[in-house]
């Protein structure tokens, strides 16, 4: 069809419609074109239809004389694109059936229009080829784009002080750069997006506040699946990234602060973010984030504040699963972090200029309600911080500490569940170089749901250690740990109460080189050593805690270990000694300790032969108790009757100081 029958066949559908919406006066040859105009409502379109090849001039043309009425330029067939092509307000490029080479450096020129959108078409680009520069536009739409190849330093699609701008349902691929790059950019949108071996980020934003990344999906990407700096406000949820390798080309110094790429989420000096935090978009739901087998860290805060990391799922991380340096009030909650080659979890200062203004810690964190398994380190290491809470996680076969506790301030440890670890330094909380005020069991209230004793079981070291350090040990369940249940070193002041701890490979409690320890109301079973051992620590108090057969010594004050109090503790069968206090001096107690009875009527002489006539004692044979006395170095009891041989029968002995201990043997 001639253009001039184009024109007037238009102009004879306007006049016959009643509609006066502009009609263009010139529409160029193509090879095969359409025009239509329908209503006063309906906007204008273009087909342009090139079997054997179509050129930028066909669709300049047509982008021209649709200037104005918000019309759609629609493709059909092969272009080869060897200019740019400049885009008008309101105006639509629809590629849906299309394959466009792109063979210039800028494909898609936007510069100061609105509303305008691009839909569909196979973009095949040349190596350096940029898709599109969207330049101070605002509310413009990209959509179900495939797009091969092509990037420059400024990604393959490019938004630029560009509010409003939407991505939805595109693919890139093979791209010589980031995929898509938002820079100066609020409000910015990107849904359904599919990013397959970019050489950089697969989506890159930039000072670019309260923005939404959806459900995209990045794997192979050379550089961070996901990177954002100075951002405030938004939601990145519902992503996908798999394979991030590191790339010495994207390695940032921000502040001082240096870091490899190849991380999964990337996210530095940016606040309020919620990554993972439900997000709803054309009326689906978007939660979480996946992230497997990165080069680095599975999300890397880095100088950020309010970012809340929510039901991240994160596998064979080459770094952290979630690495906060320098982050403050930040929120890890419902994670999965499996199998990485660092911690699950941490939180570190980062290395910052001394004059900095940016936070220098990561304060009043909160790690709530993970699950974590397989670590190559820590578990949970918080490093240098003030005001974590770090309560109701799951922890397993973490090759360090479960929960490694450094130089921090004012920590809570709470609610915890520890089943194993998996190497012989491995310990389940452990608290070290100067950390104060440390809170490990006491109550932590989330979500109107209270949090209190930690559960450790099983770990190859120690249940809980402090050293050098100051806090709390309250109402802990611990068994089966490899050497101590607690143990306390270089620490003033410590209080261990509350607390159950059975099946200790070495001493249950383990007070050491640490003053004024109060040890109290604690319940012990079975160590292989002694229930509370005290060694070179002054003015301990050990109190009211009920010791159940140790394998050596049910409490030993020793290794000068002066002034120490025990008073009303209750052991139940030592295999040696109740008590023991040797090389001490100043202590309140008398010092009786016994061997098990060896007969009925007479028993053995107490270990250290320390025993004062006329102590009473009783005899319990099932129900019914019998006194007897200590006369010379044996229990004696005139009324005790006769008893058949292999009966039970249990000794209650009062030491001294409210102490008691129980004895028992069997008639022989």
């Amino acid at each position: 069809m001639k253009i001039k029958k184009v024109a007037a066949l238009l102009s004879a559908a306007v006049i016959a419609s009643g509609c006066f919406a502009a009609v263009p006066s010139v529409v160029p040859e193509i090879s095969s074109i359409t025009a239509s105009a329908v209503s006063s409502s309906a906007k204008q379109s273009i087909t342009i239809n090139s079997k054997n090849g179509g050129n930028a001039a066909d669709i300049q043309n047509a982008l021209s004389q649709l200037k104005g009425t918000g019309g759609t330029v629609k493709l059909v067939g092969t272009f080869n694109i060897t200019s740019s092509l400049r885009m008008y307000p309101d105006e639509t490029i629809d590629a849906s059936g299309a394959v466009i080479n792109g063979k210039t450096d800028l494909i898609l020129n936007m510069y100061r229009i609105d509303n305008a959108a691009v839909k569909g078409g196979k973009w095949v680009l040349g190596k350096t080829s940029q898709l599109a520069k969207a330049s101070t536009c605002s509310s413009c739409k990209f959509e179900n784009l495939t797009v091969t190849g092509g990037g420059n330093s400024n990604g393959c699609l490019f938004v630029y002080n560009s509010p409003k701008t939407t991505v939805i349902n595109c693919s890139f691929q093979n791209t010589n750069s980031q995929g898509v790059y938002a820079n100066l950019s609020d409000n910015f949108t990107i849904v359904g997006c599919k990013f397959n071996k970019t050489n950089g980020y697969g989506i890159h934003t930039y000072y670019s506040d309260n923005l939404k990344i959806l459900g995209n999906s990045t794997v192979d990407a050379k550089g961070d699946g996901i990177y954002c700096s100075n951002v405030n406000g938004g939601y990145v949820s519902g992503n996908v990234i798999k394979n991030t390798k590191a790339n010495p080309n994207l390695d940032i110094d921000s502040v001082k602060h240096t870091s490899r790429s190849g991380c999964g989420i990337f996210l530095s000096l940016s606040n309020k973010l919620n990554v993972g935090k439900q997000c709803k978009y054309s009326g689906k739901a978007y939660t979480g984030n996946t992230v497997n087998k990165c080069d680095n860290y599975g999300i890397h805060l880095n100088i950020c504040s309010d970012v809340f990391i929510y039901k991240l799922n994160c596998t064979s991380s080459g770094g952290d699963c979630v690495h906060n340096s320098a982050s403050a009030y930040t929120t890890v909650q419902s994670c999965t972090l499996t199998s990485t080659k660092e911690c699950a979890i941490s939180l570190v200062p980062g290395s910052l200029s001394s004059t900095s203004s940016v936070y220098k810690t990561c304060k009043n964190s909160v790690i709530f309600n993970n699950t974590i398994r397989t670590t190559a380190n820590y578990g949970i290491w918080v490093y240098n911080t003030n005001g974590t809470t770090v309560a109701g996680n799951k922890l397993s076969n973490t090759k360090g500490n479960a929960i490694s506790c450094n130089g921090s301030k004012n920590t809570k440890i709470s609610g915890n569940k520890i089943n194993g670890t998996s190497s012989a330094n491995a310990s389940g909380i452990a608290v070290s170089k100067n950390s104060s005020n440390v809170n490990i069991g006491g109550t932590v209230t989330m979500y109107e749901k209270k949090y209190a004793r930690n559960t450790i079981k099983d770990v190859k070291k120690i249940g809980i250690s402090i050293d050098s350090s100051t806090g709390i040990i309250t109402g802990n369940t611990i068994s089966g740990s490899a050497n101590h249940g607690i143990r306390t070193s270089n620490s003033k002041g410590i209080k261990v109460q509350k607390n159950t701890i059975s099946g200790a490979k070495q001493h249950a409690i383990n007070i050491t080189s640490s003053p004024n320890a109060y040890i109290s109301q604690n319940t012990v079973t079975s160590p292989v050593q002694d229930g509370i051992y005290v060694a070179s620590s002054n003015k301990a108090t050990v109190y009211k805690n009920t010791i159940n057969t140790p394998k050596k010594y049910g409490i030993q004050i020793t290794k000068g270990s002066k002034n120490a109090s025990v008073k009303s503790n209750t052991i139940k069968n030592p295999v040696k000694r109740g008590i023991v206090i040797e090389n001490s001096s100043g202590c309140n107690i008398k010092t009786m300790s016994s061997t098990t009875l060896s007969s009925i009527k007479t028993s053995t002489t107490r270990a250290n032969g320390k025993i004062t006539a006329g102590n009473t004692a009783k005899i319990k044979i099932g129900s019914k108790y019998y006194k007897c006395t200590v006369k010379g170095s044996k229990y004696t009891s005139s009324a005790f009757p006769k008893q058949k041989k292999n009966t039970t029968v249990w000794l209650y002995d009062y030491i001294g100081w409210g102490n008691v201990m129980w004895l028992s043997t069997k008639v022989k």
